[in-house]
């Protein structure tokens, strides 16, 4: 028994012929009658009763007619929603620490400005696991800023941020200083394999220099805390910079021969069927400038 069954045997029900009914369909007329017999030997009862060239509903018959114009109508309904999409409002998206604390406000609140009920969950961990989480397609798309190369994946710029060099202002009174003078300096920095780490290791490498770490953290306001209290320096986002000073006592140097600077990226997997909501989700999350 298939739903083409169900649906020649409501066709017949609503004509009240068999002829009717293949007309309605569009279909033989002994492909209709053939569907009723499966469908009485399938239920092993009759259907009809067959008097004077009329056909009518039997009790059976008719049981079946009501449970069949509520499959057919919930078929019908199910088609619509999943045919449209939207019914799927789920986006499940996984940022670093990094992100979390920079961008991700900004970034539920453009998904809400455009898919108001969207159903958004959010994963908050290291970069490791954001990207072990996507490659098991346990969040849809990630936010981070130190995005392996993948040919599976799709990923794009998302951000740009500037990043600082930050200590004590009765540590160091410049302004400014060489990637060389800041190799000399203790170093509090983010732990391997996240964005921010990496940031800081490639412009060291980038001039040939080593980095004199004492202290890693997977807090960033821990490291911001140990340079306002003299220990050491550290290299943090601006805007981050720019809100912790509200509470702390931090100075801001520029680097002289190189830049910090960090893109923030968004990534998804090529085949990840993407719903209604995840296409408006990307679309929520273009630049300006794209």
């Amino acid at each position: 028994m298939t739903l083409r069954h169900l649906q020649i045997f409501r066709a017949v029900c609503d004509c009240g012929s068999i002829t009717a009914a293949a007309d309605r369909l569009n279909v033989t007329q002994p492909s209709v009658s053939m569907a009723i017999r499966e469908l009485e030997a399938f239920y092993q009862t009759r259907l009809f009763d067959r008097i004077n060239r009329k056909i009518y509903l039997t009790e059976a018959g008719t049981m079946l007619r009501q449970y069949t114009d509520t499959m057919l109508d919930q078929y019908d309904d199910m088609t619509i929603l999943l045919r449209e999409g939207k019914v799927f409002t789920k986006c499940r998206i996984g940022v670093n620490i990094s992100v979390a604390e920079t961008l991700l406000p900004d970034v539920i609140r453009k998904a809400r400005a455009r898919i108001p009920d969207i159903n958004l969950n959010v994963l908050v961990h290291n970069t490791e696991t954001i990207e072990q989480k996507l490659a098991d397609n346990q969040i849809d798309f990630a936010i981070l800023d130190n995005v392996k190369d993948s040919a599976s994946r799709n990923s794009r710029i998302f951000d740009v941020d500037d990043m600082v060099i930050v200590c004590s202002p009765y540590v160091y009174y410049k302004d400014s200083m060489t990637i060389g003078e800041l190799a000399k300096k203790p170093l509090l920095l983010r732990e391997e394999g996240s964005g921010l780490r990496s940031c800081v290791e490639g412009v060291f490498a980038r001039r040939g220099y080593d980095m004199n770490i004492i202290m890693e953290s997977t807090s960033t306001l821990a490291l911001a805390e140990l340079a306002d209290g003299g220990l050491g320096f550290t290299v943090l986002p601006l805007s981050i910079v720019k809100k912790l000073e509200k509470t702390l006592c931090l100075k801001t140097v520029k680097l002289e021969d190189d830049i910090f600077r960090r893109n923030y990226y968004l990534v998804y997997n090529k085949k990840k069927h993407l719903t209604y909501t995840m296409t408006e989700f990307l679309k929520a999350m273009e630049r300006a400038d794209e």
